[in-house]
């Protein structure tokens, strides 16, 4: 039994990793359209901190998600 909840514990772990990885954020960054390349190419620097990676992915309106990048780094 417990080897059974230890598995499914590392199974809901490795699917947050994912969900707040590097790369699941770029591309999400990738599609939207209000962003120059310049400017998506910038925010791959915020996603170096696994902090600014769980805020990003976490909020889930598209608005203030732009809103949260041009505040946090990116030139425009």
């Amino acid at each position: 039994m417990f080897a059974l909840l230890l598995g499914k514990e590392l199974n809901e772990n490795k699917k947050r990793e994912e969900d707040y990885s590097v790369q699941n954020c770029i591309d999400i960054v990738d599609t939207i359209e209000e962003l120059t390349d310049e400017q998506k190419t910038d925010c791959n620097e915020l996603f170096q901190s696994e902090m600014n990676r769980q805020i990003f992915v976490g909020t889930k309106n598209p608005k203030v998600r732009l809103i949260w990048l041009k505040k946090k780094k990116i030139s425009g």
